[in-house]
């Protein structure tokens, strides 16, 4: 085990490294995101949050580069109402990984709860760019945007999302 953790550390610091490694930490995420699914059946006092988030943990020590860790930690933090937390995790995320939309998306939620228009607008855009055939994308902008009263603009998202 310590030899495995040992290489891990050490892949970890390649270009690339992050996905490499995700294959040996997906147990763990699987394991998180099974806990965390229990832990919203059972409401805000369940323990299977603990659980949840030792399982991430656990899997950033092997791979401190993954940023399917730290998207999940935030969907986590983001369920749980720790939303400057969840903010955190995002972005981390996206800067980890600068093709996935999905923390784009989460950043942009923990935006508007914040009361941050401009930066939740500028997440749910780069969401947008980045995931140009999603239609959940699409729907977000539109949404978003609906609610700023930009109709038009809003209206061309939406029909993208449909």
């Amino acid at each position: 085990m310590r030899a495995a953790l040992e290489r891990a550390r050490e892949l970890a610091d390649q270009p690339g490294a992050g996905s490499a490694i995700d294959p040996m930490i997906a147990p763990m995420l699987d394991r998180a995101r099974t806990s965390a699914a229990a832990a919203r059946a059972e409401g805000a006092d369940s323990a299977k949050w603990a659980e949840a988030e030792a399982a991430i943990e656990a899997a950033l020590l092997l791979n401190p580069a993954s940023a399917t860790a730290r998207c999940l930690r935030g969907d986590i933090a983001m369920v749980r109402r720790r939303v400057d937390e969840a903010s955190r995790w995002y972005r981390e995320c996206a800067e980890r990984d600068d093709t996935n939309a999905a923390p784009w998306e989460g950043l942009a939620r923990a935006r508007m709860i914040q009361g941050d228009r401009v930066g939740a607008e500028e997440a749910f855009r780069t969401a947008a760019r980045l995931a140009p055939d999603s239609w959940q994308a699409a729907l977000n902008l539109g949404v978003f945007l609906r609610g700023l009263g930009e109709a038009d603009e809003a209206e061309t998202w939406l029909k993208r999302a449909v």
